[in-house]
């Protein structure tokens, strides 16, 4: 009876006080918002691969290397590791290697033709290791060959259902697979996001370089409770057993100090935050993030709660009255204090629907702008309701807990008399209140302005290449005339030149071992590559340094490269244009004929890498600059 009272009393102080209910209602609701958006940002980057049955036991196998001037960390490794790791290890239970296919793919059903994201190559073992639920079809899908999963949406998209899916045909470059089944993917946040899944074998590769490509990514799975700081330094023996003496060997290289060359174990459910290494299959994010957005939370929810104290104790003096009659009617203190307590819940339950509204209205602008995908499900998902309501308490506790404390301190006596002063004690900590408040506001506005500073930083940093006014064409591999394509896009106004390449900036650059030919440095070096067109130094406006790019007028000979400033202080050539170089496992030899500046390929934070850009001797993966 008593809590139905109190929820009367409070519902009719609200009302009677309509301005300063709306204030502290608009604050609260302002806060709140703010809060569970990040909230919701926050879970569902925790919540990468947590719906794995055995993702306590899965890990990601990725090589950490320093040889000569090149520095790599990658998830891929060769393609014997993991047979040699369930075989040799007893820790180690079963794995599967994986492969992303571009970009995109583009599947033929019948006359119709889609464009497809995330296209893999997989082994049987895939659906062994990992949770899949399946709509149709079961975990031997990928047991027959040229069998093919789909995710619901691209079953959808091709066949307009999941039933209809089953056993048609799909061609993906001129091979045509059988869909064996349909799983569900877009429901679970994953670090591998699959539209399409067909089978590979990842062991048709020559026994001579079996341990020096480095095509797929492996994953193992553990016996539990495995010691696995201790597994990652045994497996180091792998190095020591088939690299050294079959791949570093052969290419001169001696592995000693500064050079490593290590295998790491990174637990399935840590690679979305934790793993930075390049060519991810997405986009990773950062811990580092979460906890700063975690703290942002805080001090927003923080800020609401000392707006609604300041304004509660303000007004102390019209509920004074109301406290002494309640008092010398024969409330104790602690009713008072249950009674404000309530008050403030209710205004903060008041303030959660108008956030849950601002959130509504709010996600998908914020979705659209900074290209997220977060989604939340108000209907099925409890813990998100009851973690939201959680929030909304223990806001109206926390901004309620000083004035409840403060106002049901008042003694009757002197309320009654009309000598009720708030004191300086009290203005005091209302006034620290008030400098938190504008400290925590301060330091919010600095770091936005330090943001923005670093954005402004990345937009207008010389990067090596222009950026501006680039549009990427996908799926130009299966364009066979690409001199007449090149030419057609020259007569659309607006475009000044076009080129084909293996791979943009931003993408993956793939790498290979070189070595000077005929000279007394019989050491090899890493290097990327990337395989262009002549027009490609023209459209990304890159600066020659030295020498010149590729030209029709010099012949078009197709072993003509050109290196990169990085390359040539990496290899020490003092006099680069003429030099001759060969890659490893290849008879031809290159010569160089120009030097570009640097520019980088990835991110910001890591150093410009060697690069060699050669003569469209590298496979055209559909990637376009049109410019």
């Amino acid at each position: 009876m008593l809590f139905i009272n109190n929820i009367k009393i409070a519902f009719r102080n609200t009302l009677r006080n309509k301005l300063f209910s709306l204030i502290n209602i608009t604050g609260l609701a302002l806060g709140l918002a703010c809060c569970l958006i990040i909230v919701l940002f926050v879970r569902q980057e925790l919540s990468y691969d947590n719906f794995q049955k055995n993702g306590d036991n899965i890990y990601r196998v990725g090589v950490d290397a320093k040889i000569n001037e090149m520095e790599l960390k990658v998830p891929s490794t060769q393609a014997p590791l993991g047979k040699v790791l369930v075989d040799e290890y007893p820790a180690v239970n079963n794995y599967t290697r994986l492969s992303k296919w571009g970009t995109e793919k583009l599947l033929k059903v019948a006359d119709k033709k889609y464009v497809i994201n995330n296209v893999y190559k997989a082994e049987a073992s895939f659906f062994d290791i990992f949770t899949v639920e399946f709509l149709s079809g079961n975990k031997d899908a990928l047991k027959k060959v040229n069998s093919i999963v789909l995710s619901r949406e691209t079953a959808e998209k091709c066949f307009k259902s999941v039933q209809n899916a089953i056993d048609k045909t799909i061609n993906i470059d001129g091979v045509y697979y059988t869909v064996k089944a349909v799983i569900e993917n877009s429901r679970y946040n994953t670090h591998i996001k699959i539209d399409v899944l067909f089978t590979e074998d990842f062991n048709k590769i020559d026994p001579k370089y079996e341990w020096y490509s480095d095509g797929a990514v492996t994953y193992i799975s553990t016996k539990p409770n495995t010691d696995i700081k201790k597994l990652e330094v045994d497996i180091q023996g792998v190095v020591k057993k088939y690299i050294l003496p079959r791949c570093l060997d052969m290419l001169n290289i001696e592995l000693v100090a500064p050079n490593y060359y290590r295998y790491y174990l990174m637990p399935i459910k840590d690679i979305h935050l934790h793993s930075h290494s390049i060519a991810e299959f997405e986009e990773n994010g950062n811990s580092t993030y979460v906890r700063m957005f975690i703290i942002i939370a805080i001090f927003i929810l923080l800020i609401a709660c000392i707006n609604f104290s300041n304004l509660s104790t303000a007004k102390a003096s019209t509920r004074a009255r109301e406290i002494g009659i309640k008092k010398a009617l024969g409330s104790d203190r602690k009713r008072i204090m249950y009674q404000f307590f309530i008050e403030s819940i209710i205004i903060s339950l008041i303030a959660f629907v108008f956030a849950l509204v601002i959130l509504e209205i709010s996600l998908p602008i914020i979705n659209k702008t900074i290209d997220l995908n977060i989604q939340v499900d108000f209907y099925s998902d409890l813990n998100i309701i009851l973690l939201f309501i959680g929030i909304a308490v223990l806001t109206g506790l926390i901004a309620g807990s000083y004035s409840a404390i403060y106002l049901s301190s008042f003694k009757p006596i002197k309320i009654l008399k009309g000598e009720l002063t708030q004191g300086k004690r009290s203005a005091r900590f209302r006034g620290i209140l008030v400098i938190f408040q504008f400290a925590i506001s301060i330091f919010l506005i600095i770091c936005t302005l330090v943001i923005n500073k670093q954005m402004k930083f990345i937009s207008d940093k010389d990067i090596g290449y222009k950026k501006e006014n680039f549009i990427k064409i996908e799926h130009t591999d299966i364009i066979k005339d690409t001199d007449l394509f090149k030419q057609k896009l020259m007569e659309i106004a607006g475009v000044e030149s076009a080129t084909f390449a293996s791979a943009l900036p931003g993408h993956f650059f793939t790498g290979s071992m070189i070595h000077k030919y005929n000279s007394k440095d019989k050491n090899s070096y890493s290097i990327r590559m990337v395989g262009c067109d002549d027009d490609f130094c023209k459209t990304m406006k890159c600066t020659i340094m030295e020498g010149r790019f590729f030209s029709k007028e010099s012949g078009n000979d197709s072993l003509d490269i050109v290196l990169n400033e990085a390359a040539v202080k990496e290899l020490g050539l003092t006099k680069p244009i003429g030099s001759e170089l060969r890659l490893v496992g290849d008879e031809n030899i290159l010569k160089v004929v120009g030097v570009i500046k640097n520019f980088h390929t990835v991110s910001l934070k890591t150093k410009v890498n060697s690069l060699m850009i050669l003569q469209g001797r590298l496979e055209f993966m559909g990637l376009q600059n049109v410019g």
